[in-house]
This record gives C-alpha cells, sequence and structure tokens, in this order.
C-alpha cells in the first residue's frame, strides 16, 4: 500500500512536472510569438512610416518643381512683356522719327519757298531800282541836256502848247 502511494506520488509529481514544463513551453511559445507579432508591427509601422515619409518628400519635390515651373513661366511672361514693350516703344521711337523727318522735310520745303521768295522779292526790288535808277538817269540826261540856257523848259512847254 506505501509502495503503491510512493507510486502514485511519484507518478503525480511526474505528471505535475510534465504539465509545468508543457505550460512553460507554451508560455515559452506565447512570449515569443508576441514578440515576433511585436517585432513584425514595428517592421510594418516602420516601412509605413518610411512610405509616408517619401511620399512626402515626393509630394514635396513635385510641390518644389510645380513651384519653379510656374516662376520659370512668369519670368518667361514678364520677359515676353517686357520684349513686346521694348519693340512698341522702337515701333514708337521709329514712328517719332519718321514723324520729324517728315516734320524736317515739310520744314525745308517751307525754308526754300521763303528763300525762293525772298530771292524772287529781292531780284524784283533790285529790278526794280535799277528800272528807277535808269529812269532818274535818263531823266537827268535828258533835263540835262535839254536844260542849257534856260532854253529846255520854255521850248518845252512851246512844244506842249502847239499840240
Amino acid at each position: 500500500m506505501l509502495l503503491e502511494q510512493q507510486k502514485m506520488a511519484t507518478y503525480l509529481t511526474s505528471k505535475a512536472d510534465n504539465h509545468f514544463a508543457v505550460n512553460q513551453l507554451e508560455m515559452q511559445k506565447v512570449k515569443e510569438g508576441l514578440a515576433a507579432q511585436a517585432a513584425n508591427n514595428f517592421a510594418v509601422g516602420q516601412l509605413e512610416m518610411q512610405k509616408v515619409k517619401e511620399g512626402l518628400a515626393c509630394q514635396a519635390a513635385n510641390n518644389f518643381a510645380i513651384t519653379q515651373l510656374e516662376a520659370q513661366k512668369n519670368r518667361e511672361a514678364i520677359q515676353m512683356q517686357l520684349a513686346e514693350a521694348k519693340y512698341e516703344a522702337l515701333k514708337s521711337q521709329q514712328y517719332l522719327g519718321d514723324k520729324m523727318a517728315e516734320c524736317c522735310c515739310t520744314i525745308k520745303e517751307k525754308m526754300d519757298v521763303i528763300d525762293r521768295d525772298r530771292l524772287r522779292d529781292n531780284l524784283t526790288v533790285s529790278r526794280d531800282k535799277n528800272n528807277l535808277l535808269e529812269q532818274v538817269e535818263f531823266l537827268e540826261l535828258y533835263l540835262g541836256r535839254r536844260g542849257y540856257g534856260g532854253e529846255g523848259r520854255g521850248h518845252h512847254h512851246e512844244h506842249h502848247d502847239r499840240r
């Protein structure tokens, strides 16, 4: 009986040890499983964060590229506007130059006309003066020739009276 009890106690102890060992093993497995899961979760988390970071970096790069493109477009538009403004200014200068040239030509023509008229008037005045001088000289000559000894006047009057 004692022997049987001893055997039973040993068996139960052995069984309890087995259970304990199995429990320990299960717990170890659970711990390892949890650790692995935690590690996986951490890795996935890191990967997701990396993806988010890369996404944000990519978006920032895109935004920067778009901003640069817009700035470039704005610069080009401004340069085009400046070029157009310069072209318009050049056209205006050319137009003004042409108008000034026309004005100069008109003024020159008017001056030519004035000069020509002045020259003509001077010639006319000179001719008139010459004519007058010739008439005066002729009269002086005529009167001088006819005026010797006072006969000329009397003779002239007589001649006039006869008519």
